[in-house]
């Protein structure tokens, strides 16, 4: 293994194979919150490893010598404060994406569930910075998506008014918040703002045949996608006319 130093250098990026690791995390521990991004994007880990290979020069390669000095340094460490392991205040973020098939519902929500959709609208446009709408899901706790779905996840809606009608396809939102109310999850999510970002049924058949897709997709369908797929689902979007 071959090991450089260079001045001035504060990012954390690393290279195994085919996958980049890129984020804030140290390689020592500590109680910090930190975040890491994980890829194998052909045109990340490309950069990254470009990125490396502009440092590692001769100039900043570190000898036996320099190495053994380095080792000799005395690292103190000072531990865990009482009370044991510092708490975690946050979620686990998610990262998967599914096609949601969703019904209008019948009756509007009651003035109290109003009020709670209004409190968390706003404060989600306040940790945002926005005055943006978002749209909501109302689903049943004991689900798999009610279970699994969480912030972070991606959403290919497939909507349906009550009553019946045209049904209409919006490509992948993000989840930016659920809401674990007493009956039922709600999922706020981001409201697209391109008319291409909304297609029709027969226009999202021709999606999913374009990328090979396997499996039957109904109107009412609930699946969770493979990375590599909802990729192929996103690029194409645009392309199948």
């Amino acid at each position: 293994m071959t090991i450089y130093s260079r001045e001035g250098l504060h990012s954390k990026v690393a290279l195994f194979g085919p996958h980049a690791i890129v984020g804030s995390a140290n390689m020592s521990g500590s109680d910090l919150i930190e975040a890491s991004v994980v890829t194998d994007n052909p045109v990340i880990t490309s950069g990254v490893a470009a990125f490396i290979e502009a440092l590692s020069t001769k100039r900043h390669r570190l000898d036996a010598v320099r190495i053994e000095k380095l080792c000799g340094i005395e690292v103190i460490r000072k531990g865990r404060p009482r009370g044991g392991k510092k708490p975690n205040p946050i979620r686990r973020v998610g990262n998967s994406t599914w096609i949601l098939g969703a019904k209008g519902l019948k009756h509007d929500p009651g003035a109290k569930q109003q009020e709670r959709i209004d409190r968390r609208t706003a404060e989600l446009n306040e940790k945002h910075g926005t005055e943006d709408d978002f749209s909501w899901i109302q689903w049943g706790k004991k689900s798999r998506f009610g279970r699994e779905c969480r912030a972070g996840d991606t959403v290919i809606m497939i909507f349906v008014p009550h009553g019946g009608g045209r049904a209409t396809v919006t490509r992948r939102v993000r989840v930016a918040f659920k809401d674990r109310e007493p009956v039922f999850n709600r999922f706020y999510t981001q409201v697209p703002t391109r008319k291409s970002d909304e297609v029709s049924w027969s226009r999202f058949q021709k999606i999913l045949k374009a990328v090979d897709f396997s499996g039957e997709v109904k109107r009412g369908s609930v699946r969770k996608l493979e990375p590599e797929m909802a990729e192929k689902i996103d690029r194409a979007w645009t392309r199948v006319r």
